[in-house]
């Protein structure tokens, strides 16, 4: 029976029809899907401008060079500048207790 099915063409005409539907209704699902379209271009905000420094790593005699933003860097010297104000802090012995140890 199905190679009389076949003889007629009906399996390959069947076949080809679901194909078709398949692509019609993917076609139509990826074009109501708001996820997948592409956003609307939009102007490309400039890169921000990049500084140099030569920064020596401790071990090594050769220094690496390290490229970041203005506000990179300025975060970075304040968080290095905490750094050294909390070291300084810890060392510092409060008022009224200089002769306890003694």
């Amino acid at each position: 029976m199905i190679a009389a099915l076949h003889e007629k063409g009906f399996l390959m005409t069947t076949i080809a029809k679901l194909i078709a539907a398949c692509l019609v209704v993917s076609a139509t699902t990826a074009a109501a899907d708001p996820v997948t379209t592409a956003p609307a271009p939009t102007a490309e905000q400039p890169k921000p401008k990049k500084v140099c420094r030569s920064v020596v790593v401790t071990g090594s005699i050769m220094p690496n060079r390290v490229c970041r933003t203005k506000e990179e860097w300025a975060a970075i010297n304040s968080q290095r500048i905490d750094v050294t104000d909390r070291s300084k802090d810890a060392g510092r012995v409060p008022a009224g207790r200089e002769s306890l140890g003694q």
